[in-house]
């Protein structure tokens, strides 16, 4: 195997400074050629890398890089190479670069020249002709795609479900126990919390398609663990290492605990509220920290948690509730918790909204308010973690076949052609079994094989988007 057992901390050195160099490098080749003298500081720190690491085995998959089984950790200075980088990999079907100690720099800037210049009909043919281009030389080598099998996509779609269902089991343990004043289990919801955190580090698409679950008698559980998934693919995308991402799940999971506090007939209120019940409602952020902070355990729980939950309704410009005697900074935490239950609540049928919104139309409601009502930065964030079709909308394509939207495009440039699930043929007829197809998928002369033709909403085919996550 290429290299030598790597720290976390090395992997994330070494693996970004490959990942940044090879991104520039890219660029070079396709603005400028072979012929540039930018070339020579970008691999030389390629082979410093190399060098230090004693060869790497640069591997990309479901949206993110791995060095020695590493998750390289994105933040915003690498953001752009990491996503530009993964468009490359995409668009030449390459799964993994591997470049061993003592490789030949000129071989390597061969093989990126190639890269840089080509635009191949399909993925497969790209990845031919980058590993012709390196010719006999094996100590830089391409690996393929790693492609799902029916086996393995079911078992990770199960693993996602169960876990899923435990966080659901969690919230309705610890908002009954609120309600009868006993001490709720928080140590099971911190351990359910981590498991959640692993299974969307390695698998984010599986859990985010479980966010379009709906159970109308059990709103409050299931918008409360639909918050935390998304809240948590929020912070993945930000790049927050996962003790915050902890902290941001145990926020997000109990945003709405203080409703426990507010009585049954005032939340399952089918007309409105007078303005007695609106100020219950509008102090239930309030109530859900005083029930934190008297928990036992809760000492554990850093302030920016409680925060967190306490902020989620107070909008970005302050507009919202609780009202403070002066306006300060929202927490991070707060800011993204906001985005998420707003995305939720809309999409989600419930006692004084029977008709949801779609994902789409929500998203463009939000976006409206984006630099009012949410942080316009993490609104850009929330967008490319959806995608601009939000997973779980339906499409009618121009093929006259339907599917599903299951992952937004790693490609910030293509965000209006996803990933798609589909569900019934040509002629309308439902597939037996549902195939996931990119709509950046291309024909041989070049033209894209799909396009969107419009947006269904699923009461006019009579379809339950959820079933096909399940």
């Amino acid at each position: 195997m290429t290299g030598r057992d790597l720290s976390d901390r090395e992997a994330q050195q070494f693996g970004w400074e490959v990942v940044r160099q090879l991104f520039v490098l890219l660029r070079i080749a396709r603005l400028h050629g072979a012929n540039n003298e930018a070339w020579g500081p970008a691999l030389t720190k390629v082979q410093w890398a190399v060098n230090e690491s004693e060869g790497i085995n640069l591997r990309a998959l479901d949206g993110a890089f791995y060095v020695s089984d590493v998750r390289l950790k994105v933040d915003r200075e690498n953001y752009a190479a990491q996503e530009g980088l993964l468009k490359a990999y995409q668009s030449h079907g390459v799964g993994a670069v591997e470049i061993d100690v003592a490789f030949d720099p000129a071989h390597l800037k061969a093989l990126l020249t190639a890269w840089g210049s080509s635009k191949p009909p399909t993925p497969e043919q790209g990845l031919e002709l980058l590993s012709g281009s390196l010719g006999e030389y094996q100590l830089i080598r391409l690996s393929k795609a790693m492609q799902r099998t029916a086996a393995v996509e079911k078992d990770a779609r199960n693993v996602s479900k169960a876990i899923y269902i435990r966080t659901l089991n969690a919230v309705e343990d610890v908002m009954e126990s609120v309600k009868i004043n006993q001490a709720f289990p928080l140590k099971r919801a911190k351990r359910v919390m981590q498991r959640l955190v692993d299974n969307l580090l390695g698998d984010p698409v599986n859990l985010l398609g479980l966010t379009n679950l709906r159970c109308y008698d059990e709103y409050t559980y299931h918008h409360s663990v639909n918050v935390c998934v998304l809240s948590l693919s929020v912070g993945r995308r930000l790049g927050l290492p996962r003790p915050m991402l902890a902290n941001l799940g145990i926020a997000s999971l109990f945003h709405d605990l203080g409703k426990s506090r507010v009585p049954v007939e005032v939340l399952n209120k089918a007309g409105e509220f007078d303005e007695a019940e609106w100020d219950m409602i509008r102090r239930h952020p309030v109530y859900g920290v005083k029930t934190i902070v008297q928990l036992k355990g809760a000492d554990e729980l850093a302030s920016r948690v409680v925060t967190g939950s306490f902020e989620h309704h107070m909008n970005f410009d302050h507009s919202g509730y609780p009202k403070l005697p002066r306006p300060r900074t929202l927490s991070l935490y707060g800011r993204v918790i906001s985005m998420c239950d707003c995305y939720d609540a809309m999409t989600s049928a419930r006692v004084y909204n029977r008709t949801p919104a779609t994902p789409e139309r929500a998203l463009k409601l939000m976006l409206g308010k984006s630099g009012k009502a949410f942080d316009s930065v993490l609104m850009k964030v929330f967008v490319n973690t959806v995608g601009i079709f939000p997973v779980g909308t339906l499409l009618l394509l121009d093929s006259g076949e339907i599917g599903v939207v299951f992952q937004a495009s790693e490609d910030p440039t293509q965000g209006d052609r996803p990933y798609v699930r589909m569900i019934t043929d040509v002629k309308g007829r439902e597939l037996s079994q549902p195939v996931d197809i990119s709509l950046t998928e291309t024909t041989a002369g070049g033209r894209f094989a799909r396009n969107i033709t419009r947006i269904l909403d699923p009461k006019e085919v009579s379809l339950d988007v959820a079933e096909f996550f399940l």
